[in-house]
């Protein structure tokens, strides 16, 4: 049955993960690669590359078109719209590519770089090396996971169901502790 789900709707559900999470799906992903669901290379890595690249798009050209209207009526954002600023200021197209892998900064980056007036002939380019680098390091990430857990447990397909799971569980966790993290910084 999981065999079933994962080969018929695991590459949309990655895609659309990475459009609208992030890693945890892309991460599952990779663990149902190295399980033998899904291919690896090229179709998790690209689609996670997709999404990502997909995501940061929308909002660059949100933050072109009507950055600094959202950024009025989200006056939480602004504290970490400073500090993404400071970094694309400093780090430049080193921050555009990376961003993506600073938890809580991946959108707020693409935002911010399309409120900066970079030209998004450059974005698109800088945004394409960033979505491979991130989607090819998560989606392996999640290989390996199922690598060094078949080598510690020894056979795991009894145990697929409960690693996704417990995969999908750490994902919101790490995000519902990380909201607490930046709502307890803001303070009351």
């Amino acid at each position: 049955m999981l065999e079933i789900v994962i080969a018929r709707y695991g590459y949309l559900a990655i895609l659309v993960g990475t459009i609208l999470e992030g890693g945890t799906l892309l991460t599952m992903g990779g663990f149902a690669a190295h399980q033998g669901y899904l291919d690896l290379i090229p179709w998790v890595v690209l689609t996670g590359l997709l999404g990502s690249f997909m995501d940061a798009q929308i909002w660059f050209y949100l933050g072109r078109s009507r950055g600094l209207e959202m950024v009025k009526k989200r006056s939480h954002w602004q504290r970490r719209l400073e500090k993404v600023n400071t970094w694309l200021k400093r780090y430049d197209a080193g921050f555009i590519v990376f961003a993506r892998f600073i938890p809580g900064v991946r959108t707020l980056s693409s935002l911010a770089v399309g409120m900066s007036g970079i030209s998004p002939g450059r974005y698109v380019v800088l945004n394409a090396i960033g979505a491979i680098i991130w989607a090819a390091a998560v989606a392996i990430s999640g290989y390996l996971s199922g690598l060094v857990l078949k080598t510690l447990l020894g056979e795991i397909k009894h145990l697929e169901a409960p690693i996704l799971i417990g995969i999908g569980i750490l994902g919101i966790a790490a995000g519902i502790l990380f909201h607490r993290f930046i709502k307890k910084r803001k303070g009351p």
